[in-house]
């Protein structure tokens, strides 16, 4: 039976409150390399938040176009498990089936297409347990397109929406790293990959940033589709604290949680970027230092306000 038909029967069942068989939707969409996934680790168990079993969904993305690569691994990965099922049944054959299926319920979200998202529903009631929330933390939601931000919105009329911001420089400089030593063969290579990539980024006088860059972009086609009191941001800077995780579970209407403040999850590889490269980076990305500065002014961060003077001594010169 799947997730749908069993919340149906939830809400006929004593005891059982129909907001608590229809789950809201709770939705992280960024930024990248902004502590989203330490968020989730430490969200997860919470008593009113279903965490779905792959923190990054990848559904929207998908259906925007965005994320092609996404959608062909997912394929790629259930039709290489098949070829791999053994010759007869058995307990390996048991453990085969048990990743078919997993890898078969990644690919089934995107069955319905625009039309029809109760298999992206029904993926993240998976496990549900009368929780407040189902929640799904995909940084590649902020790349959506304007139409695929109304998509979304169609489709998750009441959700909830978390956008952490990372100072610009800091989060561009450690998505490339990202980026540089997954395509390489070794730690040498990518640091040689990432540090002429970053030349490039810093020598290039294009007005456009990349996607995932512009937060100026993203906030405006999501306050243009979503109410703003439906929308939560944080920055990267002040996240791991206290206030922070209480700001975010007061804007769900839950209870705050502790969390593990002294571990991280997915630290990149360090890698210095050079003064000249820094220099670069900020004219680049100047433009969505100002727009941040004008919607949040002091409530900046001291890092992102240090950068912003930069900008300004430098204009002066």
């Amino acid at each position: 039976m799947s997730g749908l038909r069993n919340l149906r029967l939830l809400k006929t069942l004593p005891g059982k409150s129909r907001d608590r068989a229809e789950p809201a939707v709770f939705l992280c969409i960024g930024a990248q390399k902004a502590g989203t996934t330490w968020l989730a680790d430490n969200l997860k168990g919470h008593e009113d938040l279903l965490i779905a079993k792959r923190k990054e969904v990848h559904y929207f993305d998908v259906l925007d176009g965005q994320s092609p690569s996404t959608f062909r691994r997912a394929q790629r990965r259930v039709t290489s498990l098949l070829k791999k099922l053994p010759p007869r049944p058995g307990p390996n054959f048991d453990a085969a089936m048990e990743e078919i299926d997993s890898a078969y319920a990644n690919l089934n979200i995107y069955r319905g297409g625009w039309h029809d998202h109760e298999p992206y529903f029904d993926y993240l009631r998976e496990g549900y347990g009368g929780q407040r929330y189902v929640c799904d933390f995909t940084p590649a939601y902020s790349t959506l397109s304007e139409m695929g931000f109304s998509r979304m919105a169609a489709a998750l009329p009441g959700a909830k929406y978390l956008f952490v911001l990372r100072d610009p420089l800091d989060r561009h400089w450690s998505s490339m790293r990202m980026s540089a030593f997954r395509r390489a063969k070794d730690a040498d290579e990518g640091k040689a990959l990432v540090l002429e990539e970053a030349r490039k980024f810093a020598a290039n006088s294009a007005e456009s940033v990349p996607l995932r860059s512009d937060y100026a972009r993203t906030i405006g086609e999501l306050e243009r589709v979503a109410p703003r009191e439906n929308i939560h941001y944080e920055f990267f800077e002040t996240l791991f604290t206290s206030d922070a995780i209480a700001r975010v579970c007061r804007f769900l209407g839950v209870a705050p949680v502790e969390a593990a403040f002294e571990e991280k999850s997915r630290e990149g590889t360090p890698v210095r970027l050079p003064e000249d490269c820094a220099a670069g980076f900020l004219r680049r990305l100047a433009g969505q230092y100002e727009f941040c500065a004008e919607k949040f002014g002091g409530a900046l961060p001291e890092r992102w306000q240090a950068r912003i003077a930069q900008l300004k001594e430098a204009a002066i010169d």
